[in-house]
């Protein structure tokens, strides 16, 4: 009897502090922002509220009020002190949060108000550029903390004045952009800010005897295993991941007066398997090939197709879907970019699809949002512009992105009856590097991967395209713009291709890398390609991570 009594007791002291620990945790609720200017930046009322409800967010201490509620229940921004009030009361918060912007040109003013259950109000302020506008932010968010929440800031460290923060250890090629007091990474347990090549935590093929243009992975022959398709300016290779290395399957040679530029795995008819689209241009004109994978063997389905085409995740399903456009000797692209569908052998046109006019098949991506997406194309100075549901330009990066060397003559001045002889200076597009839109993190938000080459002498000669090394970047769009959330350690090479896909079934996702080695402007000639993957460990937190059978290999 006396034991069952302990037990009660000790029971009811349990709930007794659980109850008061979650007493603890108070609620805000940030409203919906008032914007002053220009329509086309009413976006931001809405990159404010994600923002600050980021960075007031205290987890046992403060949790921010389900958006859905305030979407129901605060239909516009408060316009007063009582408006923020009855908002507060209706939604049930502790805290509401609440304010304005005022865009002039280049310039904005931000007012930010917290009224808290007792009636006690606080205001801060700031005067800022729109491209400063996130910093700006995350200094208000940190006074608020400070003053209104009694939230003690992280240590700095005293020479470069940043936050100290704990972050577990990540793959020696990734570099992580911390946002958050002891924010935890979790891709892969290897990652941190420094590591060497010999690291575990990675997989190199060996090195390949030719220069590639590009890589697709998936799943040709429907047998479950992904492939690796490298392809040259005329050839086709497939690959199997075997014993460590990349096991040659099949070979294409296509005609070596067709320069390739993309290739996409994707499903199209009912037979088993995917099929190999490959794409490029003959004397300034599109010419794409379908192929299919028989055994050890690439066979074309259909050839001599006059249009670009390329993979890309459409919405609402956001699966790959085929798209294409024609293209001339003057304008590269013409007449918008197409849903394509292929049956039987034949290639057929469908709707146009609604996209900003400097789109191609080439250079844009979605990236999926709760409510809608936010449209991401390349501009011919390799430069990221975001663009809303309804087509408006939201935000433009400065760095440059998606580079390649792969140029397509054109001149959009040339007479119709010109002839060109040899000598002629032509304009070129650089058909870009893949965008590609993908989920690794638990917020389960979209993440754009996209390479950055890096050279000096492109950025101020617009036809030296050689490039000695790059990184890959992961951008997320943080309300405001494209912000970067983690990088890989500079790669010592040209990057042509990357994807993400378990490509040693090991039923981990794995970040791979396709890239070509650069011996100097002279050597050219001599380049060769290697394949780098790292597996990314997309469900453990703090838990070890599942490397596959994958180990540090090659030449």
């Amino acid at each position: 009897m006396i034991r069952a009594r302990v037990v009660f007791l000790a029971a009811l002291a349990l709930l007794l502090t659980a109850s008061a620990a979650m007493a603890q945790v108070k609620t805000f609720a940030v409203l919906p922002f008032a914007v002053n200017g220009p329509e086309k930046f009413a976006y931001l009322s809405q990159g404010v509220q994600d923002m600050l409800v980021s960075r007031l967010t205290w987890q046992g201490k403060l949790q921010p009020t389900d958006k859905s509620a305030i979407d129901q229940k605060v239909k516009a921004a408060p316009r007063s002190e009582s408006e923020a009030k009855a908002a507060m009361a209706a939604l049930k918060a502790d805290y509401a949060v609440f304010g304005s912007m005022t865009i002039a040109g280049d310039d904005a003013s931000l007012d930010v108000k917290v009224l808290d259950s007792k009636g006690q109000l606080t205001a801060k302020s700031a005067q800022t550029k729109l491209n400063t506008m996130i910093p700006t932010m995350e200094g208000l968010a940190r006074e608020i903390n400070a003053q209104v929440f009694n939230r003690v800031e992280a240590a700095r460290d005293p020479k470069t004045g940043q936050p100290v923060q704990s972050v577990n250890q990540m793959n020696p090629a990734f570099v992580v952009n911390q946002t958050a007091e002891n924010q935890q990474v979790y891709l892969n347990p290897n990652f941190r800010y420094a590591g060497n090549t010999d690291t575990p935590g990675s997989w190199r093929s060996q090195t390949l005897p030719y220069a590639a243009n590009g890589m697709a992975l998936g799943d040709l022959d429907g047998d479950g295993q992904n492939e690796v398709v490298l392809f040259s300016n005329s050839e086709v290779y497939v690959y199997r991941f075997q014993e460590r290395q990349l096991a040659p399957v099949a070979k294409w040679e296509g005609s070596t007066r067709v320069k390739l530029v993309r290739a996409s795995i994707l499903p199209l008819g009912a037979e088993k398997g995917n099929k190999l689209v490959v794409s490029g241009f003959f004397n300034k004109l599109p010419q794409s090939t379908i192929l299919r994978l028989e055994g050890n063997k690439l066979v074309a389905e259909a050839e001599r197709l006059p249009w670009y085409l390329s993979a890309v995740k459409l919405p609402p399903r956001y699966q790959k879907q085929l798209v294409g456009a024609k293209g001339d000797s003057k304008e590269v692209f013409t007449g918008g970019v197409h849903e394509m569908s292929y049956a039987n052998g034949v290639l057929t046109a469908g709707p146009r699809l609604s996209l900003p006019h400097k789109a191609n098949p080439f250079n844009f991506a979605y990236l999926p949002e709760e409510a809608g997406y936010k449209l991401v194309v390349l501009d011919d100075n390799d430069r990221l512009e975001v663009y809303s549901g309804r087509n408006d330009a939201i935000a433009k990066t400065e760095e440059q992105y998606a580079g390649s060397s792969m140029g397509i003559e054109h001149d959009s001045l040339m007479p119709p009856t010109a002839a060109p002889n040899e000598n002629y200076l032509w304009s070129y597009y650089y058909i870009p590097l893949p965008l590609v839109p993908a989920i690794l993190g638990n917020d389960k938000k979209s993440e754009l991967l996209v390479s950055r080459n890096i050279s000096v002498a492109s950025q101020f000669f617009e036809n030296f395209r050689l490039f000695s090394q790059g990184e890959i970047h992961s951008l997320g769009w943080d309300g405001v713009g494209l912000n970067l959330k983690w990088k890989t350690r500079r790669l010592k090479g040209t990057i042509v291709g990357y994807d993400v896909a378990d490509i040693d079934q090991s039923k981990v996702q794995n970040l791979v890398v396709c890239m070509n080695t650069f011996p100097g402007p002279a050597g050219i000639k001599n380049r060769r390609t290697i394949v780098v993957a790292y597996p990314l460990d997309l469900e453990s937190i703090q838990k070890g991570v599942k490397f596959g059978n994958m180990d540090e290999v090659g030449n």
